[in-house]
Formats: C-alpha cells, structure tokens, sequence
C-alpha cells in the first residue's frame, strides 16, 4: 500500500474532511478515482478527490447543506439541478479549493463497492476506500489511458485480486464474456481490449431525492 506522504497534502485534507462530513450525516460512501488508486497501488499525481456515496432517504438539498461546516460548497451555481441529471454533485473544499466529485450511487454495484469499501488511516480519520476490484471496473468505465494505467497497477499491486467479480460487473455493464480470460496475462489483454467500449447505464439509478 502507498504512503499518503506521496500524495499532496490539500487533497489529502479534503479526503479528510469528506469523511467527517459522511460520517456526521450518517451517509455510507467511500472515495474512489486517483486518490483511492494511488494510496492502495502505484502513487500517482492527482488534483481532486471523487466520492461515491449512497444517501438513503436523505434529500440531496439537505446532504449537500451539511457539507458547509466542513468547507465543502458547490463549485458551480446550479449544482443540484445538475446532480439530478448527471447523479453527481460538482463540490470544492474551500479551505484548500480543491475540487471535489460526489456520485451519487443508485446501482447495486455502486451499492456494494461501498459496502465493501476498506479502511485507511489518514492522520486521525479513517476514510474508506474503494476495493481493487470495484476500482478496476470504475476505472474501465472511464475507460482513458490514465485509466488503463491505474488498472494495470491495481493488477500488479493485487495479485490476488479478486477477478471473477471484475468479470461479472464488466459483464454486466458491457455484455462482454471475460470467462475464456483464464490467466492473468490473458486477463489483462481482453480487458484492456475492451475497456473502451464499456458505457455506464445512469438510466438504471434510482431517481433523486429532493
């Protein structure tokens, strides 16, 4: 696992402060994208923080009003509305004005990888990181050769990884069969074969609340 001293310290305060606003609006989440990466594999430069996060019955309105005790304000005028086309919350932690990306889960998958998301000690907050696997099939969602990148470390940090679940929800958001992939480097050909192609289907998530 990489250290946090390799990531920069305002992105760091940000994953932070996040966690302190997850947990006092008793919201279960856990921090995806560059971040998650590179403190579970290979370090890498990255300039904002994404979360995803499962709200429950709790309003948008009323989860993104919390956030103002913690710095974490909209970072563009009609973020709600946005957020209820898009699923995502365009955030910013003022005091470091780093940028921050909340999705919005209403997938069973985005419903596990949260629940199956590990702890990681940052300072004197725990934060929750998305797992390996639930990385890798964001990470081919996205599908861009930073992506493709942060895969293949994912693959080299984990090799024991947990493949039959990359398998079946890449299966399952793009029709593609990984089961003759038997091998890990055969694994690795036919998955960055079609990561480009996969697309996220929004129109299965729940709608929001307001």
């Amino acid at each position: 696992m990489a250290s946090s001293n390799e990531l920069p310290t305002r992105v760091l305060e940000t994953a932070a402060a996040v966690t302190q606003w997850l947990n006092a609006s008793h919201v279960e989440g856990a921090i995806i994208g560059g971040v998650a990466v590179s403190l579970q594999a290979e370090p890498r430069f990255t300039a904002d923080v994404d979360v995803v996060v499962w709200l429950g019955d709790l309003a948008c309105d009323d989860f993104l009003a919390a956030g103002d005790e913690y710095g974490i304000t909209p970072r563009i005028a009609d973020a709600i509305d946005f957020a209820r086309e898009s699923r995502v919350l365009l955030l910013r932690h003022e005091p470091t004005d780093t940028p921050l990306d909340v999705s919005l889960g209403g997938l069973p998958f985005e419903f596990e990888a949260i629940t199956r998301a590990g702890l990681h000690q940052l300072g004197q907050v725990n934060i929750r990181l998305a797992g390996p696997e639930d990385l890798m099939v964001m990470k081919s969602v996205a599908g861009r050769a930073r992506d493709h990148a942060d895969i293949e470390s994912l693959l080299i940090a984990f090799p024991n990884a947990d493949l039959d679940r990359v398998r079946h929800w890449t299966r399952e958001f793009a029709g593609c069969d990984l089961s003759e992939a038997t091998t890990r480097g055969s694994f690795e050909l036919v998955f960055f074969g079609f990561c480009r192609e996969l697309k996220w289907s929004w129109r299965k998530r729940r709608p929001l609340r307001s």
